[in-house]
C-alpha cells in the first residue's frame, strides 16, 4: 500500500493495486485455511470437507461459509492475474492509463459473481447426519462426531454439479485469457521495442516471467488435487493425511505468490 501511494509513476501505482489485491487474496486464503483446517473427503458421489479447525466451535455452517470463501479466493486469484496481463497489454499498446478508481472497481466487479457461489454453496449443503453416515462407513462408527462436516452427499444432483463445475471451469477460462494476453504482450514488444515512458517504466519494473509463474502455478495445483481426488474415487485411498494434503495443495499458491512478487517486481525487490 505504501508503494502504491509513494511511487511517482502512475502506471506502477495502478498496477500495484492489482498486486495489492493479489496479496490480500493470498492472506485471506491462508487465514481461511487455518480457520477451517479441512480435509477433502470423496467417496463415490459424496464430496465433503471434514474440519478440525476453530470454525467447528462455532457451527458447521460457519465452516462452510469460510470454505466457500476460500474456494472462490483460489479461483479469484486467477482473474486478478488475467487482469494484470490485460493491463500490461493495454499499457504497452500505449492506450493510456485506466485510473486507480477504475482499477479498484474492476477488482470488485470480478469478485461479485463469487458471492453468489458462496451463497449457493451454503444453501445447497447436505444434512450433517447424511454426511456422517458416509464418513463413519469409510472409517469407523463415531468417527465423524469429532469433526465439523459440510458438503454434498450427492454431487450428481443439478445444483451441486453446477457449483462444482463453476470452480473447475472459471480458472480454465481465466488461465486461457492469461495465455492469450501473454502472447499479445510478446507481439506488442516486437512491434514497439521502445514504448512510451510510462509503458517502458512498467515494462522495466515488472518481469513477465513473474506473471507467467503466477498463471501456471494454479494449473499445477489443480493437477495435484485432481490426482489425489482420483486416488480417493477410483482406488478408495482414504487417510487423514491424503485428505488433508488435498486442501494443503489448494492453499499452496497463497504461500508462494508473495515470494514471486517480491522477486520479479523490481521496485519491491529493491
Amino acid at each position: 500500500m505504501q508503494f502504491t501511494e509513494a511511487n511517482e509513476d502512475e502506471s506502477l501505482q495502478e498496477y500495484s493495486i492489482l498486486l495489492l489485491n493479489t496479496a490480500l487474496i493470498d492472506q485471506f486464503s491462508i487465514l481461511a485455511h487455518y480457520f477451517v483446517d479441512g480435509r477433502l473427503f470423496i467417496s463415490s458421489t459424496t464430496v465433503l470437507c471434514i474440519s478440525s479447525g476453530p470454525c467447528r466451535l462455532v457451527s458447521d455452517r460457519a465452516c462452510a461459509v469460510v470454505t466457500g470463501f476460500m474456494n472462490v479466493n483460489m479461483i479469484h486469484s486467477t482473474s486478478i492475474i488475467a487482469a494484470s496481463f490485460w493491463y500490461r497489454t493495454r499499457i504497452l499498446r500505449e492506450k493510456g492509463l485506466v485510473g486507480r478508481w477504475r482499477v479498484r472497481s474492476l477488482t470488485v466487479v470480478l469478485f461479485l459473481p463469487h458471492l453468489a457461489h458462496i451463497a449457493g454453496f451454503v444453501w445447497t449443503l447436505s444434512d450433517r447426519q447424511e454426511l456422517a453416515r458416509v464418513v463413519d462407513a469409510m472409517y469407523e462408527p463415531g468417527h465423524a462426531q469429532h469433526f465439523g462436516l459440510h458438503g454434498f452427499a450427492n454431487l450428481s444432483e443439478p445444483l451441486p454439479a453446477i457449483l462444482t463445475a463453476y470452480l473447475v471451469l472459471f480458472p480454465i477460462f481465466t488461465n486461457s485469457f492469461s495465455v492469450r494476453a501473454r502472447n499479445q504482450v510478446s507481439k506488442v514488444r516486437k512491434v514497439r521495442p521502445r514504448p512510451l515512458h510510462f509503458a517502458h517504466s512498467l515494462h522495466r519494473s515488472v518481469e513477465d516471467r513473474g506473471l507467467t509463474i503466477h498463471a501456471v502455478l494454479p494449473i499445477f495445483v489443480m493437477l495435484g488435487m485432481t490426482t489425489l481426488s482420483v486416488a480417493q474415487i477410483n482406488y478408495g485411498v482414504h487417510s487423514e493425511d491424503i485428505e488433508g494434503i488435498d486442501f494443503d495443495f489448494a492453499v499452496l499458491p497463497a504461500l508462494i505468490n508473495p515470494l514471486i512478487t517480491l522477486y520479479f517486481v523490481r521496485p519491491y525487490r529493491e
